[in-house]
């Protein structure tokens, strides 16, 4: 697949666009509240947190990740 070109919008799973289409550290900012521990019903959807997580943390940028009241500061080194 060709890299994902910023300012467009994409409609795809996001963990697998986010391993497949972005390199890692192109993203500047991550603010995410996802749902932990089964806390939320989507219906029967499923929501895979670390697999989200692994690929959030590859493609921001060092210290730019929020997830929920905690900041995880990235190790990646930018590009």
């Amino acid at each position: 697949m060709a890299p994902a070109e910023p300012g467009r919008i994409y409609a795809s799973d996001c963990v697998r666009f986010m391993n497949e289409r972005m390199a890692p550290c192109s993203v500047d900012l991550t603010v995410t509240s996802p749902p932990y521990d089964d806390l939320r019903s989507y219906d029967g959807h499923e929501f895979d947190f670390e697999a989200t997580a692994r690929a959030l943390y590859r493609v921001t940028r060092g210290g730019a990740l929020r997830c929920g009241s905690r900041v995880t500061a990235s190790t990646a080194a930018a590009p």
